[in-house]
């Protein structure tokens, strides 16, 4: 048994008592508290006491040191909280420990805000708007700008441009535009204004040349090659003038291009209301004529260029159409003269129009060279000659007639032949010529006039024949038959009226060549002159008519060109009357000189060019002989050098060709058949005779008359 000593007991419980007191010290307590609004991190705070407190999320924190009752103690942030950027504030955090645990400290966090800015360069225009969120911003100009929003830290900005500039329209481009705001202003937005520029165009039409050339601005060339679009190189700012011309018109054809809406203004847009219209260039076409022989009648010349035409009456200047640059041109004789009829031919009339006027095409215009020849004979017959290229003639037909053919006339269309018979009462027949052979065929039955017709002459027009007959009339001491030709088919119709009397016994009949004015010569002793009717034919003596001349006038000459009027006597004693015509009246006034003398006396042809005169004279014994003359501007009459040209084989009658370079005559002798026709070769300059020929071309026995054709 073991025995404990109550005293050791005691002993040892005190001692263990004493241990326990000696090691109750102070009472220290916590500090904390709590945290709210954290969204960021790397919040630390500080109390002095013990160890820093990172904090991560808001709630409760206690730091994890503690103090003695007494103990002071500050709490605050160390560092603040980043992403999003914080500002963390204490509340409560500086005391005391007062005996009991520190749960009353508040830290509250609050996201920083931040403003965006930037800069902006290059503006010029107005109306530039910005948008950062909802906030928007109109900058006035270049330099920095700033929204007056603020946004949080952490959250995206995004600057964007809402309305671009204006006057003039500019594109501003953004730097550093959008991001994540951090932990202080943005400022590095950055703006680069730079004006718009535009393109400038139009459209082009009508162009068939090369060679257009545009510009703009003075400069900046373009080349158009074909209709269509087209636009200008270089661009122009926005707000800028344009200006476009035309520096290069186009050619091959040449063409004129005018420009529209070629100016203005560049505003917000492309240019493309430029209008460039080209119309190929036209010329005039145009030339001249020579040798349109004055007459009131004519059938104009028809001058023709495709479809074109136009009707040419005299000599001098024409003109047709105009033709575009780059057409071809080829001016032709479409109808040919009539009245009396020409030959015409177009010199330089084919080419291509390039950019100037046509002028100098030509057409020449001759007589028409004569092709048959009509002659009568008092043996009942009508001889038909064909001229032939060499002008020698070869007898196609010795036509019979009804009675003794008396005179003959060809119209000036040269399509019909009108003769003069002579019988009881005279008949005047009609024949239609035949182009080819010259051979006649019957028109109508024939007209009988009054009786002893002496000569029959158409007037210029061909709308009119004329007969001086040596008797008819009241008193059968002489007449005038008219008759109106049938332009249709060439016939006959004696006229109200017919026959006129006006003086006795017609010899010889001419008209002047105006058509107005019928001259006679009348066996009486005198030359008759009257006023043509051009609607009726009706005849009508002129004032003073008749004029008195000398012994029995045989035949009567009227210049072609109606001055002058030539009366040929029956005696050479008396020779020829020369008159002057006055043009407005008809009236004639006998030539100082006049009348002129002769070697002898019979028919007269004068020269279609009005310049020289003939006489023809069969009847001078062993001394038969053509008389030339010229005639003068005065009327007078100077002999040819050379003439008379002796004619052995007794001319009686002559007619010229259209062309005025043959005389063919009517010869009583010189054939076995006592008829012929000679051909004489007429000097344009001198007007002097020549014989084609030696010998007179045998046809009918004692011819009477002779007409061309």
């Amino acid at each position: 048994m073991i025995r404990v000593s109550y005293i050791g007991v005691l002993t040892v419980a005190s001692a263990m008592a004493l241990a326990a007191c000696g090691n109750d010290g102070p009472k220290k307590y916590s500090i904390g508290g709590s945290v709210s609004g954290l969204s960021g991190t790397g919040l630390i705070l500080q109390s002095g006491v013990g160890a820093d407190l990172g904090v991560s999320a808001n709630g409760p924190f206690t730091f994890s040191g503690a103090s003695e009752k007494g103990s002071s103690y500050a709490v605050s942030v160390r560092a603040q909280p980043t992403n999003p950027s914080q500002t963390c504030q204490v509340s409560n955090g500086v005391g005391s420990v007062q005996g009991a645990k520190v749960t009353n400290i508040s830290v509250a966090c609050t996201t920083n805000t931040y403003k965006v800015s930037g800069t902006i360069a290059g503006l010029i225009g107005s109306g530039l708007k910005l948008q950062s969120g909802a906030d928007a911003l109109s900058p006035g100009g270049n330099g920095a700008f700033e929204f007056s929003g603020v946004i949080a830290s952490g959250q995206p900005y995004a600057v964007t441009v809402v309305t671009q500039p204006a006057n003039p329209a500019q594109t501003c481009a953004l730097a550093h535009a959008t991001g994540t705001v951090r932990d202080a202003n943005v400022t590095d937005v950055a703006i680069e204004c730079t004006t718009n520029t535009y393109r400038v165009g139009g459209i082009v039409t009508g162009l068939a040349g090369s060679g257009l050339t545009l510009q703009n601005n003075g400069a900046n060339d373009l080349s158009i090659s074909g209709d269509g679009a087209f636009q200008f190189s270089v661009a122009v700012p926005g707000n800028g003038s344009y200006a476009a011309t035309i520096t290069g018109q186009p050619k091959s054809p040449w063409q004129t291009c005018v420009i529209v809406n070629a100016s203005g203004v560049v505003t917000s847009n492309d240019v493309s209301t430029i209008t460039v219209s080209c119309t190929t260039n036209t010329y005039a076409l145009r030339g001249s004529v020579r040798g349109l022989s004055p007459s009131q009648f004519r059938e104009p010349l028809v001058l023709s260029n495709g479809t074109d035409e136009v009707d040419v009456m005299d000599d001098g200047s024409f003109a047709l159409a105009n033709v575009a640059s780059g057409r071809n041109y080829d001016v032709a004789v479409r109808t040919q003269p009539a009245k009396p009829t020409l030959s015409c031919s177009v010199q330089q009339g084919t080419g291509v129009v390039s950019n100037a006027d046509v002028s100098d095409v030509t057409v020449t215009c001759e007589p028409t060279e004569a092709t048959f020849v009509y002659a009568t004979s008092y043996v009942q017959a009508l001889s038909i000659l064909r001229i032939r290229p060499d002008h020698s003639l070869q007898v196609v037909e010795q036509m019979p007639t009804i009675s003794t053919p008396v005179s003959v006339t060809v119209d000036p269309s040269g399509q019909f032949v009108y003769l003069a018979t002579l019988d009881a009462q005279g008949t005047i027949l009609a024949y239609g010529i035949s182009p080819t052979t010259g051979r006649l065929t019957p028109i109508g039955a024939g007209i009988v006039t009054a009786a002893g017709p002496r000569q029959i002459v158409t007037d210029p027009s061909g709308e009119f024949v004329f007969v001086g007959n040596q008797y008819g009339g009241p008193t059968n001491q002489g007449s005038i038959s008219v008759f109106k030709v049938d332009s249709t088919n060439g016939g006959l119709t004696e006229v109200p009226g017919s026959e006129f009397t006006h003086g006795q016994t017609v010899y010889g009949i001419g008209v002047d060549p105006t058509g107005r004015f019928v001259y006679t010569a009348n066996a009486a002793g005198y030359t008759a002159g009257l006023r043509v009717d051009r609607q009726t034919g009706a005849l009508t003596p002129l004032p003073g008519s008749p004029y008195a001349v000398g012994n029995v006038p045989l035949s009567i000459g009227v210049d072609p060109l109606g001055r002058f009027v030539y009366t040929m006597t029956g005696a050479a004693s008396d020779g020829i009357f020369a008159y002057s015509i006055e043009p407005a009246s008809g009236v004639l006034s006998q030539l100082p000189g006049s009348p002129i003398p002769v070697p002898a006396d019979n028919c007269i042809v004068i020269h279609p060019s009005g310049r020289f005169l003939y006489n023809l004279d069969p009847w001078t014994l062993w001394n038969p002989h053509i008389s030339s003359y010229s005639i003068e501007p005065s009327g007078a009459l100077t002999a040819i050098p050379g003439s008379p040209l002796a004619d052995a084989n007794m001319p009686r009658s002559g007619a010229f060709d259209p062309t005025g370079r043959f005389l063919y005559v009517t010869d009583l002798s010189g054939t076995t058949s006592g008829g012929g026709v000679q051909v004489y070769a007429v000097d344009p300059v001198s007007g002097s005779l020549s014989a084609v020929s030696p010998t007179p071309v045998q046809i009918a026995t004692n011819p009477t008359s002779i007409a061309v054709r």
